[in-house]
Formats: C-alpha cells, structure tokens, sequence
C-alpha cells in the first residue's frame, strides 16, 4: 500500500492494483487495519474510512494546542495513539532552559497523546519537555550532569543541520509494544531512537516514578548517538536522521528494534536498516555501570552493502519493517523504491511508485492479512498508464495441485522435466519478485531445459496443464 499524488493504492505482487481511496496528502501515510478500513493523519484529525472508500469516522484531538503529525496507531482498546506537536511559545521553552540559536524559531514542542475513539478527549498524554536537561548554566531550569541522567535528553543535543523552524526534537516516527506497554520513538534531530512507558498515567509520565517500570516517562533506552549522554566518542555515532522504528514479532529477531537509519551528513551517502536486540528483561532495560546502552552495533545491517542492490539512500523520509515472512520491507522515501528483501540480504520483491517524487513510507501486508477475508481482489490494472510490458505472475501455493506423475530434477544450471504420461504442459519460471524470466510448452516424455536467468536469488518453476491451467506441480529453486 502506498500513496502518491493521486491516491491510496493497495496492489498486488505484480503491481495491479486490488482497491483505490481518493485520499493524498495525508500526513504522512495511509495505513489498512485488520478490519479492512483505512486509517490516516489529515488536517489535525484522525479519519476512518471503510473498504468502500467512505468517511466512518473523524476524530479530532480535544485539546486546541494539540497538533497530530506522522503516525497514528489503533490501540487493543480501540483508542488512538498519536504522535504530536504541542504549541509552545518562547517564554515555555524558556521554562524549561533551552537555549535559541541565532535565527531559530521552534514553536513547538514534541508530544505523544492517546485519544479517546468516541470523543477525541486527550486520556493519557507524554510530553518530552518533561523529560530534558541542560548543563551549560546553572542559573537556568533544568540543570544537572548529563552523564548522570540518562534517563532524560539533553536540550543542548539538538542538531541544527535542517528543519529549524517549528520543531525542537522532531520525533519522526513510533511503534507501540502491547505485551511491553512500551512505546518506541525516532527523535531525528538527537540521532537517536528512545523507548518509554505507556503504562503511566498521564501525571505518572510528565515524572520520573510510577508506571510498570517505576520511572515514570523517563527513557527507559536509547541508542544511536552515546555521546547525547556522554558515552562513547564519534565512532559510536552511528544513527543519523532515522525514520520509522519498529518492534520486530516474526522470525529469528522477535522482540529486537528494526529502523531506518537515513545515513545524512554521514560521510558516504548510504542509508541502512538496522536490526537493534536490545539487552532487557522482561522490559527492563540493562545498562552496564559507566557504559551506553547496548549493543555496541547493530545485530543485523541492511544496505547496499549487504544486500544485492547496488544503491540505497535516502536524506529523508523512508521505513523499515521485518514482515510475518521473516523478509525486510524497505522504503526507500527519496526515491519512492518499495523493496523487500529476505533475511540474507537477497531483493526478491521491487516496485517504483509512480506519479510519486518521494513517498513517506509504503506498507506490505500478507495475503493472509485478516483485512482480505472476503474481499474482491481481483487485479484492476496497473497505476502507471500506460502500463509496462513487465510480465507478472502471482504464484500459485503447492496446497493447489493437482495429481499428477512429473518429476522434476535439477543440476547446475539445467532442469529436466520427466513426463510419463505424455501430458501437454506449459512451464515457466518465476522470480520471487513475480517476475517471469522464462517459459515453454512441451508434451514430450522428457525435456532438458537450461535456464537463462543468471542472476543469484530465489526462484519457482511452475508446470501448469497446457488445457485446464491446473497446477501439476512446483518447485522452489536457488540460483547462486
């Protein structure tokens, strides 16, 4: 699912689309419950639409200083959890001791509030300048050793690389954990993601104690940048502008962090995925006495490095999430590229969004997703027009074949097809990313045939009856 300047579009594996909203220029991206409706950011309110494309609902923040920015999350009580920026004049950020630059003008001030669904009523909210320190003046609020709390974020970490106005942090991006009750937060302009409790209650969170975890709305964990709490040197810099973290549920890396580490002012001009496993115990996170918090790098790295594509970057925007499949979903914003990748770093899905100069993330969803039961998804045309001559198949499951006496046999770079019943069949191969890359039709007993394909990655073979379009059989295959 992504958004371009037209639409939402919801598309298949070959890029047909299956379902169309007229909504764009949400803020920032639109998103698919389990239920089938749509949900999204847009002029300060929450809108709910149906699988029909029609307005269900329109929830706006009952606080006027509230404005709803980036991510929106449906929670197990139905309520909504909203990143958010609270209005925030000088003589506020005076208050809590933050120091303007020449020329600034931050009016605002970073915020997380959970909405009631039926009334819009603001029923728990975290603001971060409950949770700042600063050490160059005494004399103003919110003195202490930096190093010996950090557990709260320093007014003086801020980066003035970009976006000066308005915004102080900019927290870009959240995940919510609902076993943890811990919500996960992208601060792009300290380089850091940070972790903290939702179990509070809302004046629990403007604190330092109660909730789960008895500190509050303190952090619980932070990790990108050390040196933000006086830890480590440039070398331990190793997140820049990231977007979109994520708790990870499926696969070897269940319960680790996954994000989209932007990679700009670093030398090099590369982003990244990273895969975080951050060192905790039922919640509580470790940190070692006189250290940062761990690990001291990345479990797993996804770039053009360590995967098969030959360029990933993006100065802003962009998304990573590990999929039910195990696979990485990546959004490259810059480019507008969707990509998905399996855990070893192969491509085996692509696709261009088009009428699009960057998007602000795209979703995967599985065919199994529960918001499909019962829905019409048969392919409705592509949205580039006029569409391209890129041959697509979605792939057929083994529970659909059919009966039948092929055997197939593979060596090296060739397949042999044994057919003892003579059965006239088509066969064709087919990348991981839908893409056809050969095909043939025989009724011979036996056929050898060499594959033309070159390129290393995951492959299906496919043999269908020539008549029927029955599946006789298939087989996964890898090229290396």
């Amino acid at each position: 699912m992504f958004e371009n300047s037209l639409s939402t579009f919801l598309v298949d594996n070959c890029g047909e689309i299956v379902n169309t909203w007229e909504v764009t220029n949400s803020e920032l991206h639109t998103k698919l419950l389990p239920d089938g409706q749509l949900i999204y950011l847009q002029n300060n309110r929450v809108y709910i639409r149906d699988w029909d494309d029609n307005i269900q609902e329109v929830i706006a923040p009952g606080d006027d200083d509230i404005i709803l920015v980036y991510e929106v999350i449906e929670l197990e009580n139905k309520n909504l959890l909203c990143l958010a920026r609270e209005l925030f004049s000088e003589s506020d950020f005076d208050a809590i001791g933050y120091e303007f630059s020449p020329g600034e003008s931050a009016s605002r001030i970073d915020a997380v509030v959970e909405l009631d669904r039926a009334t819009g009523d603001v029923v728990w909210r975290w603001n971060l300048s409950d949770h700042v320190i600063q050490e160059r003046d005494i004399a103003q609020p919110n003195y202490g050793v930096v190093k010996d709390n950090p557990q709260l974020l320093d007014l003086d970490a801020v980066l003035e690389y970009d976006w000066t106005f308005q915004e102080s942090f900019m927290i870009n991006g959240m995940d919510y954990n609902a076993e943890l009750d811990q919500i996960v937060l992208s601060i792009r302009k300290i380089n850091e993601i940070a972790i903290i409790d939702h179990s509070t209650t809302t004046e629990e969170a403007a604190g330092s104690t109660g909730g789960k975890y008895g500190k509050g709305g303190d952090i619980l964990y932070r990790w990108g940048n050390p040196q933000n709490y006086g830890y480590g040197d440039e070398d331990d810099h190793l997140s820049y502008y990231q977007h979109n973290p994520n708790w990870i549920h499926y696969g070897e890396h269940a319960g680790s962090i996954i994000y989209y580490n932007n990679g700009l002012t670093r030398p090099g001009n590369f982003s990244e995925a990273y895969i975080i496993k951050t060192p905790h115990f039922e919640g509580n996170y470790i940190r070692e006495d006189d250290q940062a918090f761990g690990p001291e790098v990345p479990t797993e790295i996804y770039s053009e490095n360590t995967t098969n594509i030959s360029d990933l970057f993006s100065e802003y925007t962009s998304g990573a999430k590990v999929l039910p499949n195990g696979n990485i979903f990546i959004t490259e914003g810059d480019e507008a590229i969707l990509r998905e990748f399996t855990p070893d770093g192969i491509l085996v899905w692509e696709y261009h969004v088009p009428l699009s100069g960057y998007i602000f993330r795209g979703v995967r969803y599985g065919a199994d997703y529960p918001a499909f039961e019962g829905r019409d998804l048969t392919p409705q045309g592509t949205v580039e027009q006029p569409p391209s001559d890129y041959e697509c198949s979605i792939m057929t499951t083994t529970s659909d074949l059919t009966e039948s006496t092929l055997e197939i046999l593979f060596s090296q770079n060739k397949v042999d097809i044994v057919n003892p019943d003579l059965l006239y069949y088509a066969a064709k191969i087919i990348s991981l990313s839908g893409m056809t890359v050969q095909k043939f039709e025989s009724d011979q007993f036996h056929e050898k045939m060499t594959l033309m394909t070159q390129q290393s990655g995951l492959y299906i073979l496919q043999i269908m009856d020539r008549d029927s379009g029955k599946l006789l059989n298939s087989v996964k295959f890898m090229i290396i």
